[in-house]
C-alpha cells in the first residue's frame, strides 16, 4: 500500500514540476519578446541596416583586392556576369573569387587586376 502512495506522490510532484517549468519558460519567452520589441522601438535593432547602407555608398576607387566579385556586383548593382565578361574571367570560382585570388591564379600583378576591375566598374553603363 505504501508503494502506491509513494508512486502517486512521485507522479504528482513530476506534474507540479512540469507545470512550474512550463510557466518559467513561458514567462521568459514573454519577457524576451517584450525586450526585443522595446529595442526595435528604440532603434537599437537597425544596426545591420545602417551598415548595409554604408557599404552601398562605396565608390569604385574604394574597391580592394580582398573583395570578391560577388560583393562588388552586389554593392555596385552590376549584372552577375558583367565583370566576368569584361575581365575575361574563366575561373570556375567566379563570383566567389577575390581580386587577389584572380591575380594569383593568372600570375599577374594584383594591383593591375585591381585597377582593371575599378575601371570596369566605372565604365559600367546600364541601359535606360
Amino acid at each position: 500500500m505504501e508503494y502506491f502512495k509513494n508512486h502517486k506522490i512521485k507522479i504528482y510532484l513530476q506534474w507540479v514540476l512540469l507545470v512550474l517549468l512550463t510557466l518559467v519558460l513561458a514567462l521568459s519567452l514573454y519577457f524576451l519578446v517584450r525586450n526585443v520589441e522595446a529595442m526595435k522601438l528604440r532603434g537599437e535593432m537597425r544596426i545591420s541596416l545602417r551598415r548595409q547602407n554604408q557599404t552601398q555608398n562605396l565608390t569604385p576607387d574604394q574597391i580592394r583586392g580582398w573583395m570578391t566579385f560577388r560583393y562588388i556586383n552586389l554593392v555596385f548593382h552590376l549584372p552577375p556576369e558583367y565583370l566576368k565578361n569584361s575581365l575575361n574571367i574563366s575561373d570556375a570560382r567566379y563570383p566567389n573569387l577575390s581580386i587577389n585570388s584572380l591575380a594569383k591564379t593568372q600570375k599577374t600583378d594584383p594591383q593591375s587586376v585591381l585597377q582593371t576591375t575599378i575601371n570596369s566598374v566605372k565604365s559600367f553603363n546600364p541601359l535606360p
